[in-house]
């Protein structure tokens, strides 16, 4: 929307939104670290579902839920990275806006924590229902 006005503004009225191009590179990381968050939350990342769905379906858990341990330690890697880049960047500001480059870079911070909760909480799950699925076969 933002690109749209500025491209309207630009070639109808001559006159450019000088803010324009530093709002929409800080808005486009946090638009898409928060589809991430919500592709997290449906599991609608991409897998590879051909050799899993070879296996018996206790194996089958065992890897869905090794899987998700593994994205969860990614997700707090990359956390503690985003936090490190902000922090390095906090100083600088954008020229037009006068704001810190640091709002930039904690999109990362925000989308990584989120992740991490629904992965958690995901997990929980899989561990609550396979425990309930063990005391079914008992």
């Amino acid at each position: 929307m933002i690109v749209f006005l500025e491209v309207l503004s630009r070639y109808f009225f001559n006159f450019p939104f000088a803010f324009s191009g530093e709002l929409t590179a800080i808005l486009f990381p946090w638009v898409i670290f928060m589809g991430a968050i919500i592709v997290t939350k449906n599991e609608g990342h991409l897998s590879i579902t051909h050799f899993r769905g070879l296996l018996r379906s206790e194996f089958q858990k065992i890897l869905i839920i090794v899987g998700k341990i593994v994205m969860l330690f990614f997700a707090f890697y990359m956390f503690l990275s985003s936090i490190e880049l902000a922090n390095s960047v906090s100083a600088q500001k954008f020229p037009v806006l006068q704001i810190s480059m640091n709002w930039l870079y904690l999109s990362g911070v925000f989308a990584f924590v989120g992740m991490s909760v629904v992965l958690t909480y995901q997990l929980f799950e899989l561990i609550k229902n396979s425990i309930k699925d063990t005391r079914k076969e008992v």
